[in-house]
């Protein structure tokens, strides 16, 4: 942020920042610092937005629980570019252990779909024993969120 005295009685701010290689910069007088301070927030809301972001709970059963999950783990490269690994979490059924539930948080779903598309995926999904035709995927929020 940069302040400069213009010649009248206010002072004119100048922001500007990067976001994804667009540029925005806002000028205006002192007295429409929370205007500007809304319409920052509001244009990286929108950007965000544009890059559809959502948590994900999906359920499946897999043949082999252990081997399954060992794969699981080894492709958390991969699952870290497309959602907030760190909050990752998966869950069996007490009944059945092959049985389970996954939540994936902050998922970009351009990135996603356009890697479960893939034909490496799907052999890769395959050969960890996930039974395809149980897998079920759905969005949520978390109370709050709106």
């Amino acid at each position: 942020m940069r302040k400069e005295t213009s010649g009248d009685r206010h002072a004119l701010l100048y922001f500007s920042f990067n976001l994804n290689t667009d540029v925005f910069i806002h000028k205006a007088t002192i007295t429409s610092v929370c205007v500007i301070r809304f319409n920052i927030l509001h244009y990286i809301y929108k950007k965000a937005r544009l890059i559809q972001m959502a948590n994900l709970f999906v359920t499946m059963k897999v043949k082999d629980f252990d081997h399954w999950y060992q794969g699981f783990k080894g492709h958390v490269d991969v699952r870290s570019q497309w959602c907030d690994e760190s909050r990752t979490k998966v869950y069996q059924t007490p009944e059945d252990h092959n049985d389970i539930s996954i939540t994936l948080y902050d998922v970009d779903m351009e990135a996603l779909q356009k890697m479960i598309s893939s034909p490496e995926f799907q052999a890769m999904a395959e050969e960890l024993g996930e039974i395809s035709d149980t897998k079920r995927i759905h969005s949520f929020s978390e109370m709050g969120e709106g």
